[in-house]
């Protein structure tokens, strides 16, 4: 799963998380928590993994909100 900061450039994610298995697989489906520090995902096989993120990620600073809606 890869994580990108829309403000900033748009090749290289701030933050990789590597599937637990080690498996390079598609997901197709994705669900944050109501407060944005869990990300689960789902593959077609039926794994289920939940990554959990850090609060700076989760909780974007007021200048980096405003920037991206001024887009």
């Amino acid at each position: 799963v890869d994580l990108w900061n829309l403000n900033k450039n748009m090749e290289t994610p701030v933050l990789r998380c590597e599937n637990p298995n080690g498996r390079k697989i598609a997901l197709n489906k994705c669900s944050w928590s109501a407060d944005g520090r869990k990300l689960a995902t789902g593959d077609l096989e039926g794994t289920l993994s939940v990554y959990m993120v850090d609060r700076s990620v989760a909780q974007p600073r007021n200048e980096d909100f405003q920037q991206f809606q001024d887009r």
